[in-house]
């Protein structure tokens, strides 16, 4: 018998605190109560973000922690899960064959990105199916949540979500083995997105769709209220970078253009918000450079918005992405912004109208923060005009409620 609320369950490969996962949440609190039956698995479960999940969204995960999945913590528990994975019938050779396919080919991938997209692949293999069928099932990020949901997902309807560029993210159709043919809907978050989506898999224009990023307004807004930011005693120029300390995030270029304002006298504090691999790395270039007091790594924040709200200027040195959640979320609470051109960038920022978008080089990127330091009011009105930018339209995600229903 048919339910009278269709049962949807969205598939993630963690709750940490990250883009994509603030933006599914974000849109899970647009969904009406009562609309939908909804569920989530994580296929590693764990995650700062599972206590902030609505009420109404069922886990079906047996066990879930809050651990950051970047923590010392966090790496120990993926690694025996990695490992437990590996001792299921054919998951590590599987692996080890995409990991060799990978490296090989016309455009081999490095040895780093091959082994991870390899270590996500086991991943996705050694998770086990859900123990019931559901009308509707959504991979609400590329990778393993795609491939889980293709390959062990049971559902009357799928949808698939694409958050990066997909050949620069490390992506191939080798490593999806057909996974999107089994979704009658590919929503990207960026135009960019879509294009590079397209280049590997021309055969899904016709089923492949935008739908933005969900940006939680009322929640920003309340949130960036509740506490102070940045060092109290410091009184000059505050530029703030949220993200993971990963490559793909440039924070070695921001640490590099730091290098070069310094050099200039120019007194500013740049605080980067976030964890990840590149810690250590990162702390010893920001030594070298001599920057250990105006070049902060102070970690994660549960609520960084009052650091948005304090800030002088947002900086993006990404070398990829999708579309910055969190470019848009500075915008919102009035960040003048200077970014690289990563994917994505150019539907959120009005290059000269509400910030400026540079060439990938260190000194370029530190010329456009020098030009705004010296000049405030062009720097204000940068700031008001992204406040004053019309959202993303929510047309997409009223399209994917569309097919959620049927």
């Amino acid at each position: 018998m048919k339910r009278d609320r269709p049962s949807v369950l969205f598939v993630m490969t963690t709750m940490g605190r990250a883009g994509a996962e603030r933006a599914l949440l974000n849109l899970l609190e647009t969904f009406p109560e009562g609309e939908f039956d909804l569920f989530l698995f994580a296929l590693f479960p764990h995650g700062e973000l599972f206590q902030e999940l609505p009420r109404r969204v069922t886990v079906l995960n047996r066990k879930v922690s809050g651990v950051s999945p970047l923590s010392w913590h966090g790496r120990f528990l993926l690694g025996a899960q990695l490992l437990r994975a590996a001792c299921r019938s054919g998951a590590l050779r599987r692996a080890l064959g995409f990991y060799a396919s990978l490296r090989r080919g016309a455009h081999p991938l490095p040895r780093g990105t091959a082994l991870e997209k390899a270590m996500r692949r086991l991943l996705a293999d050694g998770a086990l199916p859900p123990g019931r069928a559901f009308d509707c099932a959504v991979a609400y990020l590329e990778g393993p949540a795609t491939w889980y949901t293709a390959e062990k997902v049971r559902a009357s309807r799928k949808a698939a979500f694409v958050h990066v560029e997909y050949g620069k993210a490390g992506y191939r159709r080798a490593l999806d083995e057909g996974a999107y043919g089994s979704f009658g809907r590919v929503y990207c978050v960026s135009r960019e997105v879509r294009e590079s989506f397209l280049h590997a898999y021309p055969e899904y224009a016709g089923k492949t769709e935008l739908c933005y990023n969900t940006l939680g307004r009322a929640r920003i807004l309340r949130l960036a209220r509740e506490e102070e930011a940045f060092p109290a005693l410091w009184s000059g120029f505050r530029i703030l970078t949220v993200g993971r300390l990963h490559p793909m995030k440039g924070c070695d270029i921001a640490v590099e253009a730091a290098r070069l304002l310094r050099e200039q006298g120019r007194r500013f504090c740049w605080v980067v918000l976030g964890e990840g691999p590149e810690r250590a790395r990162l702390t010893r270039q920001i030594r070298r450079s001599g920057l250990q007091d105006m070049f902060l790594l102070p970690g994660a924040r549960q609520n960084p918005y009052p650091w948005f709200r304090a800030a002088d200027l947002y900086v993006c040195a990404s070398r990829y992405e999708g579309k910055s959640l969190v470019v848009e979320e500075a915008q919102f609470l009035g960040c003048p912004v200077v970014t690289l051109p990563c994917t994505g960038v150019e539907e959120q920022v009005e290059d000269g109208a509400s910030g400026l978008i540079v060439s990938g080089s260190a000194p370029e990127l530190a010329a456009a923060i020098a030009s705004l330091i010296d000049d405030a009011q062009r720097r204000a009105a940068f700031g008001r005009r992204a406040a004053e930018k019309p959202l993303p339209p929510d047309e997409g995600s009223d399209r994917l409620r569309a097919f959620l229903k049927g």
